[in-house]
């Protein structure tokens, strides 16, 4: 039974809402987590989740979370329910419109989408919507752990192509409607981006593997270690006797520097190999990159963005001396 995720009867006075102090996140000691790749930040407690969700001024309709948020969580509506300790609906609200909940409210640009949008920049900081959209989701799942619904069979098989968070999403939607759906991909694991791209620091893996979980439980089946288009064609999922093929293999591609001396070299890595082998288990590496990566005591990273902070961390976290 779905919980009752109508809007809570609060009591907004937004004056006094504007007073209510900011408390940025609790981040683990530099000092500790330097030496492993475990999670930066430290959750919320239910205390400090409510504390924060009340900062919240709900503006009236049309939200500028919501329209910052590309899947338009109706986040003012979670921000209430949190509120008043009403998490595991306040977790049905993000299910409604998201299928990665958990997941978006660790990995999106909330700096950028729904926190950007906040009107709370104006004089302060927004709120912490991504943390608390992670911490309802980690709640619900320790206690009342949601299920993909699965529709009536259809007798239709659906071929995914790519196992990343495109993939993720399309697997859940079709077999809500009772589809059966096969998720292929290159790698020797399902995740795409959330295992070979992510590292563990920003988003823990056992995050990942019980969502897929919850897709193996939905009746989703995996082939790994196969490239649509080398090792098999679409035209050959057809023969085999799928009804349709989604193609979601992602980017994965990096910028290219062909025309800058050096590149070739011993010890020079495209970021995506780099983080590939800095930060997946061995058991999951491709063959063609399962070897250890060396990192010297001095790195240098080339470039500013998310994917060269990444970098960066996890050459400290492998014994760089300096970056």
């Amino acid at each position: 039974m779905m919980a009752d995720t109508s809007n809570p009867p609060l009591v907004v006075d937004r004056k006094a809402r504007m007073k209510i102090p900011f408390v940025d996140l609790d981040l683990r000691d530099p000092g500790e987590r330097i030496f492993d790749f475990e999670d930066v930040v430290i959750p919320f407690t239910p205390e400090r989740a409510r504390q924060e969700a009340s900062r919240c001024i709900h503006c009236p309709d049309p939200a500028a979370c919501v329209g910052a948020c590309p899947a338009h969580n109706d986040i003012p509506k979670a921000m209430g329910l949190i509120e008043q300790g009403r998490f595991l609906e306040a977790a049905q609200v993000y299910h409604q419109t998201s299928t990665l909940p958990e997941i978006c409210g660790r990995v999106c640009p909330h700096e950028q989408l729904c926190q950007g949008a906040c009107p709370r920049n104006k004089r302060e900081e927004p709120v912490l919507t991504g943390a608390l959209e992670a911490f309802v989701l980690d709640y619900e799942r320790e206690h009342q752990p949601f299920q993909i619904p699965v529709g009536e069979q259809t007798g239709k098989k659906v071929a995914v192509i790519g196992a990343g968070p495109a993939g993720w999403a399309v697997a859940e939607k079709l077999v809500g409607f009772g589809h059966k759906i096969t998720i292929f991909d290159s790698k020797p694991a399902p995740g795409g981006l959330l295992v070979y791209g992510i590292p563990n620091f920003k988003l823990p893996k056992d995050v990942v593997w019980k969502k897929w979980n919850d897709l193996k439980k939905a009746g989703v089946a995996f082939v790994g270690n196969t490239y649509i288009g080398k090792d098999k064609t679409v035209d050959d999922l057809f023969a085999e006797g799928f009804d349709a093929v989604f193609l979601g293999v992602g980017s994965g591609i990096d910028a290219k520097m062909e025309k800058t001396p050096g590149t070739d070299l011993p010890g020079v890595y495209e970021s995506t190999d780099f983080l590939i082998r800095g930060n997946v288990e061995p058991k999951y590496l491709p063959l063609e990159i399962d070897e250890p990566l060396k990192v010297g005591r001095h790195v240098v990273v080339i470039g500013g963005g998310d994917t060269a902070s990444d970098c960066l961390r996890t050459a400290l976290r492998m014994g760089a001396g300096e970056v």
